[in-house]
């Protein structure tokens, strides 16, 4: 698994921050007005955080379903979706008027917690008594 997390999130990593990169350019493609590209600007910096994230926890959660371990990646899936993404999501877009920023960066709060602790428990090894065969 660490392996495959490692080429994973090196792989995300270049392709978030080639993207990144390319953003004037992919913007200038899709004919978008200065006011979206001032919105949009800071969400290409946040993908490059939220893409890493995504992949890492990606990467730990079908680690943990292919060893048979499917119950704990889906309730803290459940959990951090519920407890961390929406919450976050909610109070920085409406009560610190950061609108889809905020929203996004629940995204990345969610998806880097998660990460963490699938990773946790795939360090832990208490998914080998979950096998299926």
């Amino acid at each position: 698994a660490w392996r495959a997390l490692y080429f994973s999130v090196v792989a995300s990593a270049l392709v978030a921050l080639l993207n990144y990169l390319c953003q004037d350019f992919t913007m200038q493609i899709l004919g978008l007005k200065e006011e979206l590209k001032n919105l949009m600007i800071p969400l290409f910096a946040l993908s490059i955080f939220l893409e890493i994230s995504r992949t890492f926890n990606i990467v730990m959660v079908n680690s943990l379903r292919a060893s048979g371990d499917a119950k704990f990646p889906f309730f803290s899936g459940l959990v951090f979706m519920m407890g961390v993404s929406l919450p976050v999501g909610y109070v920085l877009c409406f009560h610190f008027n950061l609108g889809i920023l905020g929203v996004w960066i629940g995204f990345c709060a969610d998806e880097f917690l998660r990460g963490m602790v699938n990773s946790y428990r795939w360090k832990s090894k208490k998914w080998q008594g979950k096998a299926l065969v």
